[in-house]
């Protein structure tokens, strides 16, 4: 940073590359988004630990004959010394807020983009919201409709959806049968089904969005939170010098409680809440362009096409000019 005057890539350095969400070839889901930002955090992190800190104790140390003289030769205190090392922990940190401030206001301004939302009055195909690139996919699945005709090749031993029913090789039959000591007592057994089972059965066909709508408000404020902690734990120069104990201490950083972050976290709040009509803005073209292939009515529309046996009138005027020659 500004300190390390021999390394101005600190001065514009971000934590997250913002432009690399907005340039991929496809919008990346919550999962890639999530291990992208991790990934920069943790490349920043050691960057400072392992480069920033290194550099500037060997600044501090090539310019050690301006202020060692400011050691006292006696008393338990550091003197001026100490007062000249305070000075340098307060600069330090100072820069080190400075990189996570920009980096979270480049990242808050990169979500602004967003903030009209994407809902739309009537759906237009070249409404701007529509052509506007998405900042995250959703992976949208239909509950319980993997396959339209499913085969015993589709439903292999090793790989099952859903594994509703687990064989053992000492199974006879996985088909259930009534236990024979509550036959003989003239009970019934209650069996309480799975979890998977349950969900199948309440949620056979409905939509599931990953992750969930609800999710994404403290999904985007956990990134926030992500780079705040690049921040935390980066020690004093003074015991990077010295490696003494009794010298370890950590450079300023911002709490995640700050009332500045919760501001932040509110306005993130409002822009995803703008955007949860996503889902709707963004599958309608595919329920309209798509509907007749996915209820199974394209081949009675093709088979009317083709039995039709005269054709449509052509145009008048081509009609004069098809006779005229």
């Amino acid at each position: 940073m500004h300190y390390c005057h021999g390394c101005p890539p600190y001065n514009d350095l971000v934590v997250v590359n913002a432009a690399t969400l907005l340039l991929s070839e496809e919008s990346f889901n919550a999962d890639q988004i999530y291990k992208f930002v991790q990934e920069s955090c943790d490349t920043i992190k050691d960057l400072l630990i392992n480069d920033w800190l290194p550099r500037c104790a060997d600044m501090m140390d090539v310019m050690r004959k301006t202020w060692k003289d400011l050691i006292p030769m006696t008393g338990a205190y550091g003197g001026r010394a100490g007062i000249l090392f305070r000075c340098v922990h307060a600069l330090m940190s100072h820069h080190l807020e400075c990189l996570i401030t920009r980096s979270l206001e480049y990242l808050y301004r990169t979500l602004c983009a967003y903030t009209d939302g994407n809902s739309i009055e009537k759906y237009n195909v070249f409404d701007p919201k529509l052509k506007r690139r998405p900042l995250m996919t959703l992976i949208v699945s239909v509950v319980g409709a993997h396959f339209d005709n499913p085969t015993a090749a589709d439903w292999s031993r090793e790989h099952k959806i859903p594994g509703i029913y687990r064989e053992d090789e000492d199974d006879a039959s996985p088909f259930y049968k009534r236990s024979s000591t509550y036959a003989a007592l003239g009970m019934e057994q209650i069996i309480e089904p799975e979890p998977i089972i349950e969900f199948l059965q309440f949620n056979w066909g409905k939509l599931h969005i990953f992750p969930y709508i609800d999710d994404l408000p403290e999904l985007f404020i956990d990134l926030f939170k992500m780079i705040l902690r690049v921040g935390y734990n980066i020690p004093r120069l003074e015991f990077v010098m010295s490696k003494d104990p009794d010298t370890l201490g950590y450079l300023h950083s911002i709490h995640e409680d700050h009332p500045d972050m919760l501001v932040l976290y509110e306005n993130v709040r409002d822009i995803i809440n703008k955007n949860w009509s996503g889902p709707v803005t963004y599958l309608f073209p595919v329920y309209k362009y798509y509907y007749a292939l996915l209820s199974n009515r394209l081949m009675p529309i093709v088979e009317k096409i083709y039995t039709q046996y005269t054709l449509p009138d052509l145009p008048m005027e081509i009609s004069r000019e098809a006779s005229s020659s």
